[in-house]
């Protein structure tokens, strides 16, 4: 009987199978979440709106602002190369945090 794949395992090709979210690289999988969780149905055009990763992105991978539905997101992604690691390093919640700051910032 063959075994059932994991969650991680599902999450994986379930990315992988997506050439949209391919091309995004390491961001792959923070827009797939991001996607799923603002309900959009392309994914190219909400990385075109959202994504800010880069050498000078202030710790904010993403950021999308949706007026409509008077909500934004705020992301900052990491990928482990081990899978079954149980959490991404503790800087990451700093640099959001940094990262959240500045988004909100007044610039009177």
């Amino acid at each position: 009987m063959p075994t059932k794949p994991s969650v991680q395992e599902l999450f994986k090709r379930a990315v992988e199978a997506n050439p949209d979210l391919a091309s995004l690289g390491a961001n792959a999988y923070l827009f797939f979440v991001l996607s799923l969780h603002v309900q959009a149905e392309d994914v190219r055009e909400l990385a075109a709106l959202a994504l800010t990763d880069g050498p000078d992105d202030k710790k904010v991978d993403a950021c999308y602002i949706d007026l409509e539905e008077g909500r934004a997101v705020i992301a900052q992604g990491y990928v482990s190369t081990d899978w079954g690691r149980a959490a991404a390093p503790s800087n990451k919640a700093s640099d959001l945090k940094h990262g959240g700051c500045l988004v909100t910032q007044r610039t009177d």
